[in-house]
């Protein structure tokens, strides 16, 4: 385990006490298996950028043995997959860190338990988000992101020389 992913895991299971806490409690996600940020192993050595997206509609990542899911243990085969925040991911870092680019970035959500997943034929490229998931949506940012600033621990913990926010809605990015 890097020493990331156990000060990561310390900060949510010990301090943020996700997602056993009040506010998780009361949150409408379909799964609460909160996804830890993911820090890859050349991330040090390299421009140190974090991308945060929204959230994620799947379960992604390992689940670990406390709840938790990590996506260490499976990057490299999600890294070339076709799903569009890694093909986007990998637009954005090949020029700079080649073929491997997820050894040398960290990535975390502004939501971190499953967000609803409505429908796997909904076109999710030309919709928004209040469209998609109406008020839980926006319930569960408020949560994670506003009221419990977790996002901003996740920052603190990692420190990124720059932090990059994805916000996954486009309709002409090339396969």
């Amino acid at each position: 385990m890097s020493k990331y992913q156990s000060t990561l895991k310390n900060l949510y299971k010990d301090i943020l006490k996700l997602p056993m806490n009040q506010e998780c409690l009361k949150c409408p996600a379909t799964t609460k298996e909160p996804l830890l940020p993911f820090v890859g192993d050349k991330f040090d050595g390299g421009g140190r950028f974090m991308f945060v997206r929204v959230g994620h509609q799947e379960d992604v990542g390992t689940l670990t043995a406390d709840g938790y899911r990590d996506l260490s243990t499976v990057i490299r085969s999600l890294w070339n997959t076709n799903r569009d925040y890694f093909r986007l991911l990998r637009l954005i870092t090949e020029p700079i860190y080649g073929k491997e680019g997820f050894r040398y970035i960290s990535l975390s959500e502004l939501v971190k338990c499953t967000m609803p997943n409505e429908a796997e034929d909904q076109d999710y490229t030309t919709i928004d988000l209040k469209t998609l998931y109406g008020d839980v949506i926006e319930w569960m940012i408020e949560s994670c992101y506003t009221k419990q600033r977790i996002i901003w621990q996740d920052i603190k913990a990692i420190k990124p020389n720059a932090v990059v926010f994805l916000y996954l809605i486009w309709s002409n990015l090339k396969k």
